[in-house]
């Protein structure tokens, strides 16, 4: 985004006295079984790539995933959670 826009935004956004705050929006994006099953063992982000620890829940995983992608700095922020690689997908 050119210089002339980020300014133009920032006014605009300091008009309508939004936050940063309320941009710090992160959205999960996951890949569902047809039996409903969502058993992810890795996320991706911006080129950032994270591992399912074993005996970690997804919900864990989730959460792990969510505090180190708070640390950054720009939102939103899209994180995609791709499931476990099975027989199934290999035909």
């Amino acid at each position: 985004m050119s210089k002339v826009l980020k300014k133009r935004l920032a006014e605009l956004e300091a008009r309508a006295g939004s936050t940063p705050e309320v941009k710090r929006v992160i959205i999960l994006v996951s890949f569902v079984e047809p039996n409903g099953s969502c058993e992810a063992d890795r996320a991706e982000a911006k080129g950032q790539v994270w591992h399912r620890e074993p005996n970690e829940t997804l919900e864990q995983f989730e959460d792990r995933v969510i505090a180190e992608m708070r640390k950054g700095g720009s939102f939103p922020k899209v994180v995609i959670f791709w499931p476990r690689k099975s027989d199934r997908l290999a035909e």
